[in-house]
């Protein structure tokens, strides 16, 4: 059995001649990604200290969508959207924003410069790229319980138990793309982001995060000038 998975493998990838694949100009990505935000735990400002929201939320994820543009054999341009979400927010004994609710959702415009895809070879098939998006957010976070007690001239006042907060930062990535048809493909890919955010819920100013994806895209466009051998 493992004989005939490597034999299936390597003609996967090693096939010539009329197997090769079009060139195309469009792709679009439908994925999935695991995240994990990273950062200080407990956040200290003057004599105030806090639990961060953000760095402490566990079980991140959510699925993202792009499109890309081939502009030249090493470069597309294009969008990307994400979408983030946790219930999971934990830090050590701590409770308090234990059953908070928080969602991301983010705009990318996408710089990818890949490698150039060959007539034959495994490089008609697989291609290794590096990203880089700017982006812009919006972070909505919904409390279970109060964090702030508020003191008014008139006695208490009711505490936030919500935000709806923009963000922007900037995001790195790299990764493999495999073209299994003409039509349709695979990809994985690893990535880093750095945010910057005002929240009226917490000490947070930054969010670092990490993650790893991946899913299908379409092939659209095809190059209609390709060769046999």
């Amino acid at each position: 059995m493992k004989k005939i998975i490597l034999f299936f493998i390597a003609g996967l990838f090693c096939y010539d001649s009329f197997a090769q694949q079009i060139n195309n100009k469009i792709n679009i990505y439908f994925g999935y990604s695991l995240v994990g935000f990273s950062g200080k735990k407990v956040l200290t400002e003057g004599d105030f200290i806090s639990t961060s929201l953000y760095a402490n939320y566990r079980d991140i994820k959510g699925p993202s969508f792009k499109g890309l543009i081939e502009l030249n054999p090493i470069c597309s341009l294009g969008l990307g959207f994400d979408v983030l979400s946790s219930s999971n927010w934990k830090y050590q004994e701590y409770t308090d924003f234990v059953g908070s609710n928080m969602t991301q959702y983010s705009l990318s415009p996408v710089i990818q410069f890949h490698t150039k895809r060959k007539q034959t070879g495994i490089t008609n098939r697989i291609r290794a790229y590096v990203e880089i998006a700017p982006h812009i957010g919006k972070s909505e976070v919904n409390l279970k319980k109060s964090y702030y007690d508020l003191e008014g001239n008139n006695g208490s006042l009711p505490s936030p138990m919500n935000s709806n907060e923009l963000f922007f930062g900037v995001k790195g990535a790299t990764g493999l793309e495999m073209g299994i048809s003409n039509f349709i493909g695979l990809y994985i890919a690893y990535s880093c982001q750095n945010n910057w955010i005002t929240s009226r819920l917490s000490n947070d100013k930054q969010i670092f995060s990490s993650q790893i994806g991946g899913g299908i895209f379409l092939k659209l466009k095809k190059d209609k000038r390709f060769f046999y051998k």
